[in-house]
């Protein structure tokens, strides 16, 4: 009798071990747990394509390419060597906030100040001998004083070596259709040189002049130097 009540004594206090311990879950169990609590919580899977690394899908989803080793363990976390052409992987989790790098770029704007130097423009006024024939103030120009043998001039007027004239320099004298009406035709200039004075007539055009420069006739040119000398320097002015 006394050992009919041990074996049921014994059998009951395994009874209740048993209950209070189920048996322990196997390592695959786990596993296969965390695989179907994954796919539950994984909102989107891509299928890899030829090409594609890590870096490309993560950008292609808007995602980090932590989020994407998160995700998928199976992917080998730095190197992404193991990618498989055809195979899914999760790309968007529902239950999972996203851990994406927002690079905010911040245009930097420089404002470009351009502090308009204003320079006052000073314009001298030369004030220039007054001729007999009532010359007033205006700009004074320099150059080379030649002389020539006058004739029919571009301004449409023929003169001789007596007169009192001049050629302009092509550049001041100006291009016009009609020659004959160019405004500087007929215009008084008071040139001066090293010998003196003398007031020109503009009847002419000196191609070959540069800008200040007057080709004068030998009456005129006699006036403020010698014809021998050929080529002087000048100053003149508007009269």
């Amino acid at each position: 009798m006394k050992t009919v009540q041990f074996l049921i004594t014994a059998l009951c206090a395994s009874f209740s071990v048993a209950l209070a311990s189920p048996a322990p879950i196997t390592d695959r169990a786990v596993e296969r747990r965390a695989f179907f609590e994954k796919r539950g919580s994984c909102s989107k899977t891509y299928k890899v394509n030829s090409g594609d690394t890590c870096s490309s899908i993560a950008k292609k989803f808007h995602i980090s390419v932590n989020n994407l080793y998160d995700w998928n363990s199976s992917i080998n976390r730095g190197s992404c060597n193991n990618l498989h052409i055809g195979q899914s992987y999760c790309v968007s989790q529902s239950s999972t906030k996203r851990t994406t790098t927002k690079k905010s770029a911040k245009k930097s704007t420089k404002k470009t100040t351009k502090k308009a130097s204003t320079k006052k423009a000073t314009t001298k006024k030369t004030s220039t001998k007054k001729s007999s024939g009532g010359g007033g103030s205006s700009q004074s120009f320099a150059g080379d004083g030649t002389w020539f043998n006058p004739g029919l001039g571009s301004c449409g007027v023929t003169n001789d070596d007596n007169d009192m004239i001049a050629a302009l320099n092509a550049p001041q004298m100006g291009s016009y259709p009609n020659p004959n009406n160019n405004p500087n035709c007929g215009k008084y200039a008071m040139v001066h040189g090293p010998k003196g004075s003398v007031r020109v007539k503009i009847t002419d055009t000196c191609p070959p002049c540069l800008k200040g420069s007057l080709d004068l006739s030998p009456a005129a040119f006699a006036k403020i130097a010698d014809l021998s000398t050929g080529r002087i320097h000048i100053t003149w002015t508007w009269d």
